[in-house]
């Protein structure tokens, strides 16, 4: 019998190091579509008119081009502080209007006039300092919409603070005209610093209200009882500076915003520099991003070059400020309160790092990609509220130290809205619990507002089977909290896409007890 030839077994060849079957972008897998993975954008995404997250991944393109660096202005007198009682959270609101926002009026005016008067006139008159506040929480916490040209709040910043801190300088401004102190001078200061509020706001009528009295004062019968007389021509020439301008531009962004990024030394000698840095840091992200909106630049379903040259720009010196913090060693040479500072601090730069990197990108499936970084914020905010150091506990529960800015709330706050891991925002949420927070910032009715953003999302939606993400069209964008500080409520409001791509609102009113 003829022995049968038998075929030999080819030897299985192992993994070749590299993906074979191609998975699609997440965009496609939540709607359940075949996705061809083309390049920049995938067929599906581009005929339906969804972003495709296979641009969100942000890659920095090499020969961007060069920019100035400027040094940042020195930090105030701590006559500052011992004159005047600030919340800590206006503390940083305080200093971001110091380090970036009087830059942009003197941008404008091409005059350092406006600065030294508002910074001068800060630790004597109430109703600058607040007005300096609402101006900086205005500025630093505004971000352009993902779904409109409008801008929103930063998660975890009640919309009506600014406004009610801006009252409250009008409110002290009246006391002062109307007590034995008063002054031309102290009517003519708070013009200047309500002018720029306006603008901020949009309300170029008002602002130029605000201009036309104080000019009236000014040019009147009145404006020689003005005892200083170099205060007189100081003030006379910023009024004279703004009336020049077309004051609509004022609330345009800026052309140029990467000549803010701050020049930074080999290594940070305080806390303060640390957070002035970061501050500046801050307000050219924030500048960038209102450019970029602004030019539409989130309508296109690819990320302009000009967009990812400035983002690779920022995102250089965002690496840059982390390695020469990480070189200061502040956290091991600084101990209690301070310490707890530079926990904050980090804490922040996390949040810019990951607004930065998600914002090529209108969908909200962006932020999935940042887990790692959600998780370090939760990490820190642990390591900051579980402590038995009674230096920083007294911080945390201290509403006047000047010295530490309770910059917790609203990075875990961000963690809850942005973050679609079930386990860590509900662990951000439980670090929440934890602060102690009255006013606008109420602890109870941050945590109501969270947890109604999680039970919105998440309440019969269906999970990605390997993420258990909640899917795009079940999420929230342009979170808005109203807060009535009285009544201890909060309204919030929301915008998702429904079944069919149409954006509706959402919104409901929550209690803080």
């Amino acid at each position: 019998m003829e022995q049968q030839k038998v075929k030999p077994m080819k030897e299985r060849k192992g993994a070749q190091g590299h993906r074979k079957v191609k998975t699609g972008c997440r965009t496609c897998k939540v709607r359940h579509k075949k996705c061809d993975e083309g390049k920049p954008a995938c067929s599906q995404c581009i005929a339906a008119g969804w972003p495709c997250d296979l641009i969100d991944s942000f890659i920095p393109i090499p020969g961007a081009p060069p920019h100035r660096i400027r040094t940042l202005p020195q930090p105030p007198s701590s006559i500052v502080w011992g004159a005047t009682t600030l919340d800590p959270v206006d503390v940083w609101n305080f200093e971001y209007f110091r380090v970036v926002y009087v830059r942009k009026i003197t941008l404008y005016l091409r005059s350092k006039l406006w600065e030294k008067l508002m910074l001068e006139a800060a630790p004597a008159e109430r109703f600058i300092l607040d007005g300096a506040v609402a101006i900086g929480a205005l500025s630093r916490n505004l971000v352009p919409s993902k779904v409109s040209r409008r801008p929103v709040s930063m998660p975890g910043h009640p919309s009506g603070f600014s406004l009610h801190k801006y009252n409250l300088a009008m409110q002290e401004l009246r006391k002062r005209l109307n007590s034995d102190s008063k002054s031309l001078e102290a009517a003519l200061l708070g013009t200047l610093i309500f002018i720029p509020f306006e603008l901020e706001q949009g309300r170029v009528d008002a602002a130029r209200a605000h201009l036309d009295s104080a000019l009236a004062i000014l040019n009147g019968a009145n404006g020689s009882l003005i005892n200083d007389s170099q205060m007189r021509t100081d003030m006379a020439h910023v009024l004279n500076a703004f009336s020049d301008l077309d004051l609509q531009r004022l609330g345009m962004p800026q052309e140029c915003p990467l000549a803010g990024l701050p020049a930074l030394p080999s290594r940070f000698e305080s806390i303060n520099e640390a957070r002035d840095s970061l501050n500046a840091i801050n307000g050219v992200m924030n500048s960038v991003l209102q450019k970029w909106t602004h030019e539409g630049a989130n309508l296109h379903p690819c990320p302009l070059p000009g967009l990812l040259q400035d983002l690779s720009a920022l995102w250089s010196h965002l690496e840059s400020w982390r390695k020469v913090f990480d070189t200061s060693d502040l956290r091991e040479a600084l101990g209690g309160k301070s310490e707890a500072c530079a926990l904050s601090l980090l804490m922040v730069y996390e949040v810019i790092c990951i607004t930065t990197l998600a914002f090529p990108s209108a969908n909200e499936t962006a932020y999935d990609a940042h887990l790692s970084r959600f998780v370090h914020i939760t990490q820190l905010a642990k390591e900051l509220m579980d402590t038995g150091d009674v230096g920083r506990v007294a911080a945390l529960e201290s509403a006047s130290d000047p010295q530490f800015d309770l910059a917790v709330v609203q990075p875990l706050s961000f963690v809850a809205y942005k973050c679609r891991d079930p386990g860590i925002r509900r662990m951000a949420v439980c670090m929440l619990e934890k602060t102690k927070m009255g006013g606008f910032y109420n602890t109870q009715m941050q945590v109501k507002a969270a947890n109604w953003v999680i039970n919105t999302e998440e309440r019969g939606a269906t999970h990605h089977v390997l993420s258990n993400y909640v899917r795009e069209e079940d999420r929230l964008s342009d979170l808005r909290l109203d807060v009535d500080a009285g009544a201890e409520s909060c309204r919030v409001s929301a915008w998702r896409r429904d079944t069919d791509g149409q954006l509706c609102e959402v919104s409901d009113v929550v209690y803080a007890n």
